[in-house]
């Protein structure tokens, strides 16, 4: 796994999210939310392409295995998703990691991925 499978699961659950809006229909602050979220996983997908912070992120063993164990999670999580409660708090989770990796710091990562597995674990 690496920084671009993170991209990939950001941009799969972007568009997970419009297929879900558009699906279900939803109207007011949840339409507004899932439609800025799938932006900002979009744009996210985008950023961590862009972005060569891989090299210090590797330097960690436990960070790459936060970051495997986060993406692995993400991907799971499109076909559990139920609600759009749990699509925001997933969505909002995977933004997480993905600032994480950006900030190139370690720690982050292993938090931020934990934190993703723990979520989609109790899905």
């Amino acid at each position: 796994m690496d920084i671009n499978d993170l991209a990939d699961a950001s941009q799969s659950l972007a568009e997970d999210l419009d297929q879900e809006q558009a699906a279900e229909s939803y109207e007011g602050a949840q339409a507004i939310t899932l439609g800025k979220l799938s932006s900002n996983l979009s744009a996210q997908a985008s950023t961590l392409r862009t972005l060569a912070v891989a090299q210090v992120i590797t330097s960690s063993a436990a960070a790459v295995s936060a970051l495997t164990d986060g993406t692995q999670a993400a991907n799971s999580a499109v076909s559990k998703l139920k609600d759009a409660a749990s699509a925001i708090q997933i969505a909002g989770l995977v933004l997480s990691l993905g600032a994480a990796i950006i900030t190139e710091n370690p720690g982050t990562v292993i938090s931020a991925g934990n934190s993703l597995v723990t979520a989609v674990k109790a899905l």
